[in-house]
């Protein structure tokens, strides 16, 4: 249904730590809203982190752009890092 709706023309961003099913009810609460922004005609990317399920579980996202990145390093015990890819400071 893209092209038509409320959404229609909307290129809406979805930033989360886990695109897998790794990441439990965020993980699905996330495939649900990008379905909804493509029912309302818009179009949703979803930028998560890599992890061991992130490919095997990319087609939960539909027709939606998913873009996995590394994680460069991690502050430990805690869910804070940096992903280069996702910087465009540079």
């Amino acid at each position: 249904m893209a092209g038509t709706g409320p959404l229609a023309g909307r290129r809406i961003g979805l930033l989360t730590a886990s695109a897998s099913r790794l990441g439990g009810g965020v993980f699905e609460a996330v495939v649900a809203q990008a379905e909804l922004i493509r029912e309302q005609g818009g179009e949703a990317l979803v930028f998560a982190l890599e992890d061991s399920y992130s490919a095997e579980d990319r087609a939960r996202f539909g027709d939606s752009e998913v873009h996995h990145a590394r994680v460069a390093w991690m502050l430990e015990g805690c869910a804070l890092g940096f992903v280069p890819a996702f910087d465009r400071s540079g």
